[in-house]
């Protein structure tokens, strides 16, 4: 069990033991859920294999020129 305090805009940190034993990095999500009314809890997000890959290979496109002008090259020769 670990304490925190509210700061003026409403924000926590989270001890640095609880983001350990949760898996937490910077940038990561958590849910808050409350339960039985005065009580919350709080839980990691999994972000989605969609979102984990985001952007991955953009400097590959860049590179390429662009990923319109890479697939109409592509498809130019199809014919």
């Amino acid at each position: 069990m670990a304490i925190s305090k509210l700061s003026q805009k409403y924000q926590i940190t989270i001890p640095s033991e609880i983001r350990k034993k949760l898996g937490l990095k910077k940038g990561s999500r958590v849910l808050i859920k409350i339960r039985k009314k005065k009580e919350a809890v709080i839980k990691p997000v999994e972000i989605s294999l969609t979102e984990k890959y985001k952007g991955m290979g953009k400097e590959v496109w860049k590179r390429l020129g662009g990923a319109e002008k890479y697939l109409k090259k592509e498809r130019s020769l199809w014919e």
